[in-house]
């Protein structure tokens, strides 16, 4: 899997990965902030291949706030679709490094969130800019009863050969 590739890396390169973290965790400050930086970088690498600028602020009650604005709008010949493959890519690593820091396998996780996100696309409500609204009866991802129940998520999810 894609997370066994990040993994390897990890071990190459003496990060915590999942082999010497046991359980879901927080990591110390220093891996915090490394984490925070290259999710940052990869993320508006590619928003910038895709020809469009990004600036985020916290508002006076600390909720961020996202400013897009388009480069070169109607030419599409200044956007790079290289350089988003290459972005997405360099950003979905980054993130499975983070997993592998924190301690745990994305897979299960990932079920559990695709699984909440279908049940969003039923409201067909969109916003201004076309994403997809939760319905006023919508419940989170039970990422609380995952976690409860890791050991033996885990467990299954080895058996059946998914991790």
């Amino acid at each position: 899997t894609a997370q066994r590739l990040v993994r390897e890396f990890h071990a190459l390169i003496s990060a915590p990965n999942t082999d010497t973290v046991k359980r879901p965790c927080i990591p110390p400050n220093d891996r915090r902030l490394l984490r925070a930086r290259l999710i940052i970088e990869e993320a508006v690498e590619t928003c910038n291949a895709l020809g469009v600028g990004i600036k985020v602020r916290l508002s006076a009650e600390g909720e961020q706030q996202f400013e897009t604005e388009l480069w070169h709008e109607d030419d599409y010949e200044c956007m790079d679709v290289s350089g988003v493959i290459d972005g997405v890519c360099d950003t979905i690593y980054v993130l499975l490094g983070t997993a592998e820091e924190c301690g745990f396998e994305v897979y299960p996780f990932f079920l559990e969130v695709a699984r909440n996100n279908m049940s969003k696309a039923a409201s067909g409500v969109k916003d201004a800019f076309g994403k997809v609204l939760k319905p006023a009866n919508h419940r989170p991802p039970c990422i609380d009863k995952l976690l409860d129940a890791y050991d033996a998520v885990m467990f299954i999810a080895k058996y059946a050969g998914k991790i």
